[in-house]
């Protein structure tokens, strides 16, 4: 590889890793606050004799389910994938490929 090359990509990836540093910083700040963007807080059913049910409508209960299993926070313990969690963690991506899947 030319110099001229390589110092490129050296000057490229330092400039990528000031950028990671400083979102891992605010990350660090405000981890207390962030949480799994996927969601089923205030969540109600409702039946009734009029109405008819939808197709979608367990995948609110699914991911009550993986809540309080416990399977959200063991995947945001295992899976390392992403370097900075602004907004999505990892439980998001995987619960979304689930959620899709039914």
């Amino acid at each position: 590889m030319q110099r001229r090359m390589w110092q490129r990509l050296q000057r490229r990836k330092r400039s990528i890793e000031k950028r990671l540093a400083r979102r891992r910083k605010h990350n660090a700040k405000r981890t207390g606050f962030l949480r799994p963007v996927m969601d089923t807080g205030g969540l109600k059913y409702a039946l009734s004799d009029r109405s008819r049910g939808i197709a979608y409508g367990g995948v609110p209960l699914m991911l009550r389910i993986a809540h309080r299993a416990g399977l959200v926070e063991a995947v945001d313990r295992h899976v390392r994938l992403l370097n900075v969690h602004l907004p999505y963690h990892e439980s998001d991506h995987v619960l979304n490929f689930a959620v899709n899947a039914l």
